[in-house]
């Protein structure tokens, strides 16, 4: 049987002057704030990023903010027919934040299909390519390194992703991901390749008919097992616990959840005793 945690969640903020929704879902609700601890149990955050909208739920504004109200930086989007087409970048010194960079945004049919960086003295152009509504090719071109940090993606016959090439510089395939599916569709096995041959290998493992891994295995090349991971679901669904099993006990991320609001994230340092690394809460609004 599949572990479920039910969790009390005692982080939960709805600016609302209704009661909460039992289980709240994305399309009620938008995220508003995003906030940065040094600990789950410091009393307040070190920073802070604030979301605000037009009147047609587009995202028009991203701050950032040192607590409790330092603003260090800002992001600007501007949309036309309701797509985003350019994204303005302000940071630089407190106090006097100027226009630092800009990303301008192009779409073919409803597929952003091309952007144009520009960061200062850098800028390069990134590319995706699209067969329907799969990608199949994406790529980053400038004046001096040409095309390069290319993927492309191959599908099967249903549409399921199979195959993913790297080429990082002068188009030469650096590494490759296979990724292998069940009867059912459901991802068991992916295996990581370098330019000289299989470098590792993972799988996933069902104890039930649903679409939920409970464990994940982790192998070396030559078949020998190196980890050993479970998965802890609420009672949503939501993945809300990772936890290493095997060689030594480690929780890799904790999450917390209201529907399908993420409301706390937790990860934790895989190489310092499996402390507190990032802890992040979150909080919304009704649309």
């Amino acid at each position: 049987m599949k572990r479920v945690t039910i969790l009390l969640v005692t982080v939960w903020t709805i600016c609302s002057c209704e009661e909460p929704d039992i289980e709240p879902t994305l399309n009620k609700y938008r995220l508003s704030r995003i906030l940065h601890y040094s600990s789950s149990t410091s009393g307040k955050p070190y920073g802070l990023v604030e979301l605000d909208y037009d009147d047609r739920g587009n995202l028009v504004k991203e701050s950032m903010f040192d607590w409790p109200d330092i603003l260090t930086a800002y992001k600007v989007y501007e949309y036309t027919n309701g797509r985003k087409t350019k994204e303005k970048i302000f940071g630089g010194q407190v106090g006097d934040l100027t226009l630092t960079g800009y990303i301008n945004y192009y779409y073919t049919n409803d597929n952003v299909t091309k952007e144009e960086w520009y960061l200062g003295t850098l800028n390069w152009r990134t590319y995706y390519e699209f067969d329907g509504d799969n990608l199949i090719n994406t790529y980053k071109e400038d004046d001096n390194l040409g095309i390069h940090h290319q993927y492309k993606y191959s599908y099967d016959s249903k549409g399921r992703l199979i195959l993913e090439e790297m080429f990082m510089y002068n188009q030469e395939l650096d590494g490759f991901t296979r990724y292998y599916y069940d009867n059912t569709d459901r991802p068991t096995k992916t295996e990581l390749y370098d330019r000289h041959g299989l470098v590792s290998y993972a799988e996933k493992v069902y104890y039930g008919s649903d679409e939920l891994p409970d464990e994940l295995l982790s192998y070396d090349a030559g078949g020998q097992l190196t980890g050993r991971s479970e998965l802890i679901y609420d009672r949503w669904g939501n993945a809300v616990g990772c936890k290493s099993t095997w060689p030594r006990p480690c929780l890799f991320f904790s999450r917390r959840y209201r529907g399908q609001l993420l409301i706390e994230a937790i990860t934790y340092h895989p190489y310092f005793d499996c402390t507190e690394w990032t802890v992040t809460r979150y909080e919304y609004e009704a649309k």
